[in-house]
């Protein structure tokens, strides 16, 4: 039987960061991403100014800099970007292409194709053709973890050693990450599930799920759900996974035997701060809680 569950923290939106004069003692690094600034405070701790210009609560999508922050790119020893069409703003600044990295290169990339929508504070925007969410596969997040480690070998001062035994403890958390992800969602197999929106298509496509995305805001109740009562044809409890949690009025448009889980997209800090590995614990445990019986 499945369960209801829902699990969320929330975290206040804070403004970005205003160009500054870098420390001088260290490379800087710039990112608009809090996966990628998270690899990198793993990576190189406190070696490096990094500087994220993401506000918390931004859509990093959408996210458009200030010039003052397209400044402090172009200056930078190190622009780190995920990639995969994350960072639509680097597409119209002038920056130093040596010192650019796109961290999803050698990712097979997950083609989407869908209208126009928002979330986040932004406004609207469209995935286009590429699916940017590369990090809710913990071996998507590997690769570019090495990514990030070798442009970061690159940078002065940084020691070769620190890098590498920083790497090799990332690389097993990850690694464990992905086995408790294939114990977790086991059960799920061959289970019909339905995402909000498409933030976990690579996890989806890691372990095997069967996962319809669809385009629905938490906070707006939806006006058409044609295609979703479509989906749930023949299931007695459809289960539709949520970035944040819906509305009492978003829920109760809703089949009443619907199951609304709440899954961290791991986009966003939490509770204050941006912990990757403590926000998928959270999905896991969410997963585990509401798996189906057997």
């Amino acid at each position: 039987m499945l369960f209801s569950l829902l699990f969320a923290c929330t975290s206040p939106e804070t403004p970005g960061p205003v160009a500054s004069p870098p420390d001088q003692g260290k490379p800087t690094v710039v990112v608009s991403a809090h996966s990628s600034a998270y690899l990198v405070q793993r990576l190189a701790q406190d070696s490096v100014e990094l500087v994220n210009l993401l506000p918390d609560g931004a859509d990093p999508l959408s996210f458009a800099p200030s010039g003052d922050q397209v400044a402090l790119a172009q200056a930078a020893d190190l622009v780190l970007l995920n990639g995969a069409g994350l960072e639509g703003w680097v597409q119209t600044a002038s920056l130093p292409q040596d010192k650019v990295v796109d961290t999803a290169l050698g990712i097979e990339l997950i083609e989407v194709k869908g209208p126009v929508h928002s979330h986040g504070k932004d406004g609207d925007h469209s995935h286009g053709d590429v699916d940017p969410h590369t990090w809710s596969d913990p071996l998507a997040y590997l690769s570019q973890a090495q990514a990030t480690h070798a442009a970061l070998k690159k940078l002065p001062g940084l020691k070769a050693p620190d890098l590498d035994a920083a790497l090799s403890g990332l690389e097993a958390d990850l690694l464990e990450l992905h086995r408790q992800y294939k114990v977790a969602l086991a059960p799920w197999l061959g289970t019909p599930l339905a995402a909000s929106h498409p933030a976990y298509n690579y996890l989806a496509r890691q372990y095997g799920l069967d996962l319809h995305s669809f385009d629905f805001d938490p906070q707006q109740t939806p006006t058409d759900l044609h295609d979703f009562e479509h989906w749930t044809k023949g299931q007695s409890a459809p289960v539709l996974w949520w970035e944040s949690p819906p509305s009492e009025l978003t829920q109760a448009a809703f089949p009443a035997a619907t199951v609304h889980l709440i899954l961290s997209p791991l986009e966003q800090p939490e509770g204050g701060r941006y912990d990757y590995f403590a926000q998928a614990q959270a999905n896991l445990a969410v997963l585990g809680a509401a798996r189906p019986s057997e």
